[in-house]
C-alpha cells in the first residue's frame, strides 16, 4: 500500500508539472514555492504566479551569494536582488504595461536578460533598462518568451482598461530610499534625491 501511495503522489506531482509546463502555450514553465513565498506579501488576491526563475550561482554573470530571482505572475514582474550576503532583499515589482522592451543576450554557457520599463511618472518610453545574467539559456528563452507574451496582451487590452489602471499598480512600480525616504523608479541603482546606493526598497 505504501509503495501505491508513493506512487500516486508521484504521478500527480508530475501531473502538476505538466500543467504548469503548458501555461500560455510556452514550454519550460516552473514556478518555485521559495520564490512564491519570497513575494507573497506584494501579491493581490487575485494574482498568482506563474514562473519564477533564479540567476545561477557558477554561471558567468552569475552571483555566487546574491542571486538575482524573476518571479512573474499573471499581472507583474516581480525583481528579488538580494544583497549583503543574502542577507537584505530589494524587490522591484513592474507591471507589465510599463515593461517596453526585453532583449535576450547569448553567452557561451548562459544568457543575459534585458529589461526596459519606461518612466512611470514622467511617461519617458525610454526608460530605464537593467541587464541580469547567469541564466541557463532554456530558462531565459522561456523567460523573455513569456514577458514578450504577457507585454502584447497588456498593450492590446481595451481602451478603457489601460486608462483605469490601479493607483496601487504605479506605485508599487517605484521604490523609497531608506536613507532619506525619496520615491525612485523601480529600477533605479541610486537614489535620485540623495544618491545612497542599494539603498533603495520597495
Amino acid at each position: 500500500m505504501a509503495v501505491a501511495g508513493t506512487r500516486l503522489v508521484s504521478l500527480r506531482r508530475a501531473a502538476v508539472s505538466e500543467i504548469k509546463g503548458r501555461i500560455g502555450g510556452i514550454s519550460g514553465m516552473h514556478v518555485d514555492e521559495r520564490e512564491v513565498d519570497e513575494v507573497r506579501k506584494f501579491l493581490w488576491p487575485d494574482e498568482t504566479v506563474e514562473l519564477t526563475i533564479k540567476q545561477r550561482k557558477l554561471r558567468p554573470g552569475g552571483s555566487l551569494i546574491t542571486p538575482t530571482s524573476f518571479v512573474a505572475t499573471n499581472k507583474r514582474l516581480i525583481i528579488v536582488n538580494r544583497t549583503r550576503l543574502g542577507i537584505r532583499k530589494d524587490f522591484e515589482v513592474i507591471p507589465y504595461r510599463y515593461i517596453t522592451a526585453v532583449k535576450l543576450q547569448h553567452g557561451i554557457m548562459s544568457c543575459s536578460v534585458l529589461i526596459r520599463v519606461s518612466s512611470v511618472e514622467s511617461g519617458d518610453t525610454g526608460g530605464q533598462a537593467e541587464a541580469i545574467g547567469g541564466i541557463r539559456p532554456r530558462e531565459a528563452d522561456t523567460l523573455v518568451h513569456y514577458l514578450n507574451k504577457k507585454i502584447m496582451e497588456s498593450h492590446h487590452a481595451p481602451a478603457d482598461e489601460r486608462q483605469k489602471a490601479p493607483a496601487k499598480e504605479v506605485q508599487q512600480s517605484s521604490k523609497f530610499c531608506t536613507e532619506c525616504g525619496a520615491r525612485n523608479h523601480a529600477l533605479a541603482k541610486f537614489c535620485a534625491a540623495c544618491g545612497a546606493s542599494s539603498a533603495v526598497e520597495v
